[in-house]
């Protein structure tokens, strides 16, 4: 049980560093003309993925709600669309987002399910067996 509830904490600390990547990278990307929106909420839930060590479909659900929220966030920082710049009157005008805008809130909140509810760790154990695919593929088509 104790070993569960430090990975559970590990998630969140990764995830929220996680969205800072994000925050960051996305920030890099807009100064390059690039509106990379899915960044933010992608890279959190592959920080809560890395995090984890089970499978879990309440933790990629909390995953999703952040980035929508962290995704809103980011866009609230950088494109104003209110009338006077707050929070409020972002939050009563979210509506008008462009459709390519809500497109990649929604397709970083998916990927941030997606990656935040199973544990990325299928890539390190498939190489810690010391035979690639290509291996595994050439021995089987080998007679012998």
């Amino acid at each position: 049980m104790r070993k569960r509830i430090i990975r559970e904490l590990l998630g969140v600390v990764l995830a929220s560093a996680g969205a800072y990547a994000g925050f960051v990278a996305y920030r890099w990307m807009l100064s390059h003309g690039y509106h990379a929106l899915v960044l933010p909420g992608a890279l959190l839930g592959l920080g809560a993925g890395v995090g984890a060590g089970s499978k879990s479909t309440v933790r990629g659900l909390v995953c999703a709600a952040a980035a929508l929220v962290f995704g809103l966030y980011v866009v609230w920082c950088f494109w104003s669309i209110g009338d006077d710049g707050t929070l409020a009157s972002f939050v009563t005008k979210v509506h008008k987002l462009s459709p390519p805008t809500m497109i990649m809130l929604a397709a970083g909140c998916l990927l941030a399910y997606w990656m935040g509810r199973d544990p990325v760790t299928t890539l390190a154990t498939s190489s810690a067996r010391g035979t690639s695919t290509s291996e595994r593929r050439e021995g089987a088509s080998r007679p012998e």
